[in-house]
């Protein structure tokens, strides 16, 4: 071997020693941000769940006031019907 082609076979092994080395950290790199990716998109759908709930909210608070009120009006009529059957029953007495 000449000295021309020892450092062309070392500059060879330099070459390919950094392909490997670039090709690792690429690809750890790849890995990594593909598992951000993958924590973005559940926090997206979980984000999605949670507003299509929060869409549904005020039906499901007209809902409640709508039987609030209907059991008040019930208790409301229970107690004058309670009230009428009192005023009967001192006026029989």
């Amino acid at each position: 071997m000449t000295f021309s082609t020892t450092y062309v076979a070392l500059f060879l092994m330099v070459i390919i020693l950094l392909i490997a080395y670039f090709r690792f950290t690429f690809f750890k790199l790849k890995d990594q941000l593909n598992e951000k990716n993958q924590v973005l998109v559940l926090t997206i759908k979980k984000e999605k769940t949670i507003e299509k709930e929060i869409k549904n909210y005020p039906n499901l608070i007209e809902e409640i006031q709508q039987r609030t009120q209907r059991k008040l009006a019930k208790i409301n009529i229970d107690l004058i019907t309670t009230d009428f059957t009192l005023k009967e029953i001192c006026k029989f007495i």
